[in-house]
């Protein structure tokens, strides 16, 4: 019995000096899996931030709605337009006269309001022409469109007839 009570006797003063020590630091835990979906973010309101102008009513994430060439809207066609606070990005694709191949363009600009038009800088930008001929314009060339917010999106006015329709997605 005096051996039982040996080891009744250590395992209680085991307890005891369990009991009054600090816990051990918790294991190092793999890091969570994340799924890659992206959440959207909602837009900036338009009020001032520190350091920063309030929002311009044209910045957005837009997607084509329509293109019109010659005042008749073209079906087959397909764009986004982003807008940050300085630059814009352009990507457009269009069915051309030859199936094989569709119009493209593509760009890149600063931007700034100019009165009631927007100047633009080009910083990269490239387009087909119907024969399938690449065009790029020359970096630093300026510009002067109109851009106006309309009902849910913008107007992208190239001259009285031809247009694109953008609405905003975000």
């Amino acid at each position: 019995m005096h051996y039982s009570s040996f080891l009744l006797g250590a395992a209680l003063s085991a307890a005891v000096v369990l009991t009054f020590q600090e816990p051990p630091p918790p294991a190092p835990q793999e890091p969570q899996k994340t799924t890659n979906v992206a959440q959207p973010e909602p837009a900036p309101a338009p009020t001032d931030q520190p350091g920063r102008p309030a929002r311009h009513p044209l910045e957005g994430v837009f997607e084509l709605r329509s293109r019109v060439v010659d005042g008749v809207t073209q079906h087959e066609s397909r764009g986004y337009l982003a807008i940050t606070h300085r630059h814009m990005f352009l990507c457009v694709a269009a069915s051309g006269t030859d199936p094989d191949l569709p119009l493209l363009r593509a760009a890149v600009h600063e931007w700034k309001p100019d009165r009631e038009l927007v100047r633009r800088v080009v910083r990269l930008s490239y387009y087909t022409d119907g024969g399938g001929g690449i065009h790029v314009e020359a970096p630093g060339g300026i510009e002067l469109r109109m851009v106006r917010t309309v009902q849910g999106g913008v107007r992208v006015m190239m001259d009285e007839a031809n247009w694109l329709d953008f609405t905003r997605l975000e």
